[in-house]
C-alpha cells in the first residue's frame, strides 16, 4: 500500500471520528436544552378570566353556549378596546385540533402551522395588514387576529399566558 493512501485513510478516519465526537457533542448540549425547557401546560379557563379581569380595559364574554355541550369545556373571550383574544378549552384534543383548522381556513391563512413538542400547535403571520396569533396546548386553544400595530402588545399578553 502506498504512503499517500495510508496518509489518506489517516486523515478519513481522523475526519469520521471528529465528525462522530462533534454529533456527540451537539446531541449532549441538545438534550441538555432540551431537559431545560419545560412543558406547556393548557391554562384553566379560571386563570384565563383572572388574567383579564385584572386588566381594566377587557370585558370577559362566555361563548361557550355557541358549541355542542359535548364539544366544549369553555369558550370565553376577552373584548379589548382594539381587538379580542379567543380562548377555547375542547372536550378533547382532537376537537382542538379540528377547531384550529376551521380558525385557520376561516381566515384564509396561508402556510402551515408550527408544530413542536412544547407548544404543539403554533402559528403566526401578517396578512393584510392584519397580525394572526394562534397557539394550541392539549386541548385548549388562545388566538386573536388584529391590527399588526398591536403585535408587539399580543405577543407580550401570549407570553404571560405562557401561549
Amino acid at each position: 500500500m502506498s504512503s499517500q493512501i495510508k496518509i489518506a485513510r489517516k486523515i478519513f478516519v481522523g475526519s469520521v471520528r471528529d465528525k462522530e465526537i462533534t454529533k456527540q457533542i451537539i446531541k449532549k448540549d441538545l438534550i441538555k436544552n432540551i431537559q431545560i425547557k419545560k412543558e406547556k401546560l393548557p391554562i384553566s379557563q379560571d386563570n384565563f378570566n383572572k388574567y383579564f379581569a385584572n386588566k381594566s380595559n377587557y370585558t370577559i364574554l362566555n361563548a361557550s353556549n355557541q358549541f355542542l355541550k359535548n364539544e366544549v369545556n369553555a369558550v370565553l373571550i376577552a373584548i379589548g378596546k382594539n381587538y379580542a383574544i379567543e380562548f377555547y378549552d375542547m372536550a378533547s384534543d382532537n376537537i382542538a385540533l379540528n377547531i384550529c383548522k376551521n380558525i385557520m381556513e376561516s381566515n384564509e391563512l396561508p402556510s402551515t402551522p408550527e408544530n413542536n413538542k412544547y407548544m404543539e400547535y403554533y402559528y403566526e403571520v401578517i396578512k393584510n395588514e392584519m397580525y394572526f396569533i394562534l397557539s394550541k396546548v392539549d386541548n385548549t386553544i388562545i388566538f386573536t387576529y388584529a391590527p399588526k400595530e398591536y403585535k408587539e402588545e399580543i405577543k407580550t399578553l401570549m407570553n404571560n399566558l405562557e401561549y
